[in-house]
Parts: C-alpha cells; sequence; structure tokens
C-alpha cells in the first residue's frame, strides 16, 4: 500500500458514504476474533477508509445532484494519489450507544491525500469539512460497522487507550 495507488472511483455507498476500499491482503494476518479486556472481538469483514461520512456525503451529494460544484468529488478523488501506509498504532475505542456499548480496535493509517480530498471537497463545496484521521477499523464488538470518527474531536472523546 506504499507505492503510488489510483484505485478506481468507487462511488457513494447506499448509506451515503464515500469508502476507499483497502485490499484484503493487507490484513489477511489478523486473526478472526481477538479477546481483549474482557470483550469479544470480530475481525471486521472488510477494510476501508471512510472518506466521506453518511450524513457529510448525503449532503455532498445533494449539492452536486443540483449541478451546483464543480470539481465534482469523484473528480478530486481521481486526481489523488491513494498510497498510504500502516503506522501499527492501534486504538480501542468506546462509544455507548441506544442499543448498548460499541467497541472499535482501529489502527492509524500514514495516507496524506485523505487531508488533501476533504480540504479540497470542502472548498468546492463552500463548507470546510473537519478533520479526520485516516483510519481503518479492524476489530468490532457490539455491532458489525464499528465506531464512525467524523471528525479528531471524536477520536479524542471515543479514544480509551492505545493498544
Amino acid at each position: 500500500m506504499t507505492q503510488a495507488w489510483h484505485p478506481r472511483w468507487p462511488g457513494f455507498n447506499s448509506r451515503g458514504s464515500l469508502l476507499l476500499s483497502l485490499p484484503d491482503e493487507a490484513f489477511a494476518q489478523l486473526p478472526p476474533t481477538l479477546a481483549l479486556d474482557g470483550i469479544a472481538f470480530e475481525r471486521k469483514r472488510e477494510f476501508h477508509v471512510t472518506l466521506l461520512d453518511r450524513e457529510t456525503g448525503t449532503r455532498i451529494r445533494a449539492q452536486e445532484l443540483a449541478g451546483a460544484v464543480r470539481p465534482s468529488v469523484r473528480e478530486l478523488f481521481e486526481g489523488e494519489d491513494w498510497q498510504c501506509r500502516r503506522t501499527d498504532a492501534r486504538w480501542l475505542l468506546r462509544e455507548d450507544k441506544p442499543e448498548g456499548a460499541v467497541h472499535s480496535i482501529i489502527e492509524l493509517l500514514d495516507l496524506p491525500a485523505l487531508v488533501r480530498f476533504r480540504h479540497n471537497v470542502g472548498w468546492a463545496h463552500g463548507q470546510p469539512l473537519p478533520a479526520t484521521p485516516a483510519h481503518v477499523t479492524l476489530y468490532v464488538a457490539g455491532n458489525d460497522i464499528g465506531i464512525g470518527l467524523a471528525s479528531k474531536a471524536e477520536f479524542q472523546r471515543l479514544r480509551l487507550r492505545r493498544l
């Protein structure tokens, strides 16, 4: 993942998010389950970096569908080199949701394109986007999705400890 990488445009998913899928083989060595602090974690079924969360993606797409924005999110995505590097900096997160506590184990990534991309999308759409930590969710407990991090402030609030 550390050489130039220009993946195909993934498009927005059915929930409105824009996700950059990461190669499964980069995470093949992870065991399928993990016990930590008395919590039973399951390895994620797929690995990705969230470029635009559901709320932001929905808002941005509405602007683009109205024809009010140039360059498009797709053009900005395709203009980036998405190479990334795993850092082994892993964190345990916890979020209390109505259905109960949700935990995630994430790994921070070195992904310079994410900062540029979010800056450029915010500029093109007239609404600055908060910086978000480049990360991949490795394990989840409490639900299949894990915990979304739309900003560095959310990361600060939801992290329990470094692993």
